[in-house]
């Protein structure tokens, strides 16, 4: 425990406001409804800007006591949720969680099961629409990826929950010294078929949030916008910025330079293989991804598919060697028509390893041997088959891909095209060319080269213009 508050206290003072930032600068969400850890009880929430923690884990099968209508006026009293009735249907994780946030000096704490009244739908699809927020506008996300159900626990709490497993190697050293290290590259009990990395609501919920207290095969991890601690590793300042995990890998996909499809597609990869206990829950499974991308892509999203690169998204598909089925609604009477309609042109009708195809017209990728989308149509949006009223879906990546641009924008240069000196340029002139490798020249020669450098050891080029978006 001492470990964890040394961590809290290291981030604060270290790392000033940047951990405070969320992803895309999202707006605050108060939650309606809090859990008081101090008076073991639910309390509704009356500051604006609550600090409080969040609990991120799965749900499984473990039956748990949940929130409803009948329920919440006994919940707001004092110690209720210490009443043996109560208690004794409380799941383990959400117990431990409650004595840690407690523990750690906190005042509150959400859970979705008993900070969510299950029964009222009007409550239920405003707060699942922003859930995102909510984990966004936590001070830390208790994230308890082990086990299978939300009665593993928190394990490793001294004084609160029971002790835990954990495997390290060791190799000795001179003078009865031994170096003990653990492989964390290697596939850990959590990765399993039905646990937390295989839930949909987990996606978002972890990505979203800015500091994260992570548990995991035994060990416990914090992971903030700056840095990446982990028990099992000695402090080192200035190796924080090279200790990246994988939520900072995700959280990349999150944070494109340009609004291409290749980021979009890893990120649909990841999300469209999880698992939903409701298929209609896809829409506000992926909300917080949609409302985020929205902003980044001219025109934003249609079911998933961005407006922009509209024709090209539709050539989806499955991976080969994935399983794939399509998704059909539960609750057929708690949901909207358009919603029951999971539309089978869409990735979000079909749960599998999804990707878009890559367009190496568009963006330099060497490694992939693809063809060229040309776009032929023009596409509309209506609400239903019936519906005489339609919105065009703006997708002009190919006007934008063939028309110069005078203003080229900051960080990107724009040169005179000159092909390499081995191309025969006759190729675009004539009907019988030089057998040519796809991924190394365009459909067409272009006029102009614009070029941004993201990183070290990335570098995109495109032959079209560049929007300022």
């Amino acid at each position: 425990m001492d470990l964890v508050k040394e961590w809290r206290t290291r981030c604060i003072e270290t790392h000033s406001d940047k951990c405070d930032k969320t992803i895309g600068s999202l707006t605050l969400f108060k939650p309606q409804l809090l859990i008081d850890v101090a008076r073991y009880c639910i309390v509704s929430c009356t500051e604006d800007f609550p600090r409080y923690l969040a609990l991120s884990y799965t749900w499984g099968q473990t039956k748990s006591f949940r929130t409803t209508r009948s329920t919440i006026e006994q919940l707001k009293a004092p110690g209720s949720l210490k009443l043996p009735h109560i208690a004794s249907q409380i799941p383990k994780t959400i117990k431990h969680a409650v004595e840690l946030t407690q523990a750690l000096g906190e005042k509150w704490l959400w859970v979705d099961s008993l900070c969510v009244v299950q029964d009222d739908e009007v409550a239920l699809s405003h707060e699942l629409k922003q859930m995102h927020r909510i984990y966004a506008s936590s001070f830390l996300t208790i994230i308890a990826k082990d086990g299978n159900d939300a009665d593993y626990g928190l394990r490793g709490l001294y004084g609160i929950s029971e002790a835990r497993s954990t495997e390290q190697s060791t190799v000795p050293l001179a003078r009865n010294e031994r170096l003990s290290f653990m492989d964390t590259d290697l596939p850990t009990p959590s990765h399993n078929i039905s646990g937390y990395g295989n839930r949909m609501w987990t996606c978002q919920e972890q990505v979203f949030s800015k500091r994260c207290l992570t548990f995991e095969s035994g060990y416990v991890t914090w992971q903030c916008n700056c840095a990446n601690w982990t028990e099992h590793q000695i402090y080192h300042p200035e190796a924080d910025q090279f200790r990246y995990g994988q939520l900072h890998q995700f959280r990349e996909l999150m944070k494109p330079q340009v609004p291409a499809l290749n980021k979009l597609t890893n990120l649909i990869q990841h999300f469209n293989k999880r698992n939903l206990n409701f298929d209609e829950d896809v829409f506000d499974a992926f909300s917080g991804f949609h409302t985020h991308l929205n902003g980044l892509y001219p025109s934003g999203l249609v079911f998933g598919h961005p407006e922009l690169y509209f024709d090209i998204s539709l050539c989806w598909y499955i991976t080969q060697y994935s399983s794939f089925r399509r998704r059909t609604p539960a609750r057929q009477n708690s949901i909207s028509l358009l919603r029951r309609r999971l539309p089978s042109w869409s990735w979000m009708g079909w749960q599998g390893d999804s990707m878009f195809p890559f367009d190496p017209e568009f963006e330099s990728v060497a490694s992939f041997d693809r063809g060229f989308t040309e776009s032929i149509t023009q596409f509309y949006i209506i609400g239903s088959p019936d519906d005489k009223t339609r919105n065009m879906v703006d997708c002009n990546w190919s006007q934008l891909r063939k028309t110069a641009a005078d203003d080229v924008p900051i960080g990107w240069k724009r040169t005179e095209y000159k092909p390499p000196s081995h191309w025969n340029t006759d190729f675009y002139t004539t009907k019988y060319g030089p057998e040519v490798n796809p991924q190394s020249m365009p459909k067409y020669l272009p006029k102009y080269l614009y070029t941004q450098v993201l990183g070290a050891t990335s570098h995109h080029s495109y032959t079209g213009t560049r929007s300022p978006w």
